[in-house]
């Protein structure tokens, strides 16, 4: 036999043996990536001079990012441990891939999108995983796992293990899955970001989208840093726009600052990424939500200790910046100045020092701020919002949803999806027992589809009435 032919022989033969072993072949391929090496990721540590970290744990974190559950599925669960409205349809499903643990409140965390008759569930490690509507409202539950280079974009062993870095935020339209991740700008400097891929239920090809104008570093000069204060939710917009949220990372004089793009709700253009700054003085919006027929941008917010926030941009009326007031304002308190006694009541050093940098002053209104459409005091842990078809329930004026996801015992509401009444500002609680992480509202089949993250959980709500 010629050589030409031996080759030949050799190559078929390799390639049908990648075909048949294509799993065993990837995990040996992602074993000895230099992503993975030792040296790697303890350059990156030594790099950053994180010396609290211990660099099994990173190497492990790392790691874990591609370890995927090999036989996909969301199992029906029992939802007699949880609350739920008598006159709601609630239908759980605990999934086996929704296993990472970002903190000890949060299992599984993970957001959702919809793309067609799509169902786009990403975990906060940056795993993303499409399941057909109709498959999940059945039951029947075909889960695909979708790879991505997302680790290209994402080189800092923070983001997909345990902390307060990961996936932020996630939206589709019909040719886009945008991705928002706490990204690394600069060498220890961070700001919230935002990945864009073409819908690919093969492969996630991410690109840099959006990257804000500044980014905080870890050491600053204001002398604080936070990375769960990110935002980092993502709506649609008018005038093919999306709207982002911005957080400070603690670096509360940027949320005031109109030459940062932190601290802020932006409308980013599709086409050109182009940004404009929409409203300002935010701490950490959760949820974003924009009803187009009134011309109204909802958003919901992290207080400190206490203050969490509905706010409504009536955008309609006039689009002037709109600022919320953070940090001059506020219902809550400072971390480091406040605690709650046994009874329950807030205890506050008005002296601390963080006072002359935010004074938080309880009126928004006196200081020139838009004030809250409602607040929280103790807070709820407040996350996502969305519209609704007012006829959702009962045709009582419902029209909007929002969610929490606190860990405060003395608030009641934590740990619950609600209906809100924006007319006469009642809210229904419909649901509880579960951190809500998000929600989506589907009007083809006027149903609600939350992520939870107690036990890392995919439930869909749907009206008895």
């Amino acid at each position: 036999m010629k050589p030409n032919y031996i080759f030949l022989l050799i190559s078929i033969l390799v390639i049908c043996s990648l075909f048949v072993y294509k799993d065993s072949a990837k995990d040996i391929l992602r074993e000895y990536m230099p992503f993975h090496s030792k040296a790697y990721v303890y350059n990156l540590i030594e790099e950053r001079n994180i010396h609290y970290t211990k660099k099994v744990y990173a190497l492990q974190a790392m790691k874990d990012f591609f370890v995927v559950e090999k036989n996909l599925n969301l199992a029906s669960i029992n939802d007699s441990e949880y609350f739920s409205h008598q006159d709601i349809k609630l239908n759980l499903f605990k999934p086996n891939f929704l296993n990472k643990t970002k903190n000890g409140k949060a299992k599984g965390g993970s957001y959702l999108a919809q793309y067609e008759d799509k169902i786009i569930i990403a975990q906060e490690n940056g795993l993303f995983f499409f399941v057909e509507l109709s498959e999940l409202v059945s039951g029947t539950n075909k889960v695909q796992h979708v790879p991505s280079n997302i680790f290209s974009h994402i080189k800092y062993f923070d983001f997909y293990g345990p902390g307060q870095y990961g996936m932020k935020g996630l939206f589709a339209d019909k040719q886009y899955i945008y991705a928002s991740v706490s990204f690394m700008k600069e060498f220890n400097c961070f700001n919230t970001s935002i990945l864009r891929a073409e819908l690919d239920q093969s492969f996630l090809n991410f690109e840099i989208f959006f990257v804000p104008n500044d980014c905080v570093n870890i050491k600053n000069n204001y002398g604080e840093y936070n990375a769960s204060d990110s935002g980092g939710r993502i709506a649609e917009f008018k005038d093919n726009k999306i709207l982002y949220s911005t957080g400070t990372f603690r670096y509360r004089d940027l949320a005031q600052d109109l030459s940062s793009e932190l601290g802020k709700i932006l409308a980013i253009d599709k086409n050109t990424a182009e940004a404009e700054i929409v409203s300002m003085g935010h701490r950490n919006v959760m949820g974003l939500s924009y009803i187009d027929e009134l011309k109204e941008i909802w958003s919901t917010e992290h207080g400190p200790n206490g203050g969490d926030e509905i706010n409504l941009n009536q955008y309609g009326l006039s689009q002037d910046i709109k600022n919320f007031g953070w940090p001059i304002s506020s219902y809550g308190e400072h971390y480091s100045a406040s605690k709650i006694n046994p009874e329950g009541a807030l205890i506050v050093d008005t002296d601390d020092k963080t006072y002359q940098k935010a004074p938080l002053y309880k009126s928004h209104d006196e200081h020139g701020f838009i004030e809250p459409e409602i607040y929280f005091v103790p807070s709820i842990g407040i996350s996502a919002i969305v519209a609704n078809d007012e006829g959702f329930f009962n045709k009582q004026g419902f029209s909007i949803i929002f969610s929490s996801k606190g860990n405060n015992s003395k608030a009641e509401n934590e740990k619950t999806i609600f209906l809100y009444n924006p007319t006469n500002k009642s809210k229904l609680k419909i649901f509880s027992g579960e951190r809500i992480r998000d929600i989506l509202y589907i009007p083809s089949t006027s149903q609600i589809i939350f992520s939870g993250e107690t036990n890392g959980i995919i439930g869909i709500i749907s009206s008895k009435i």
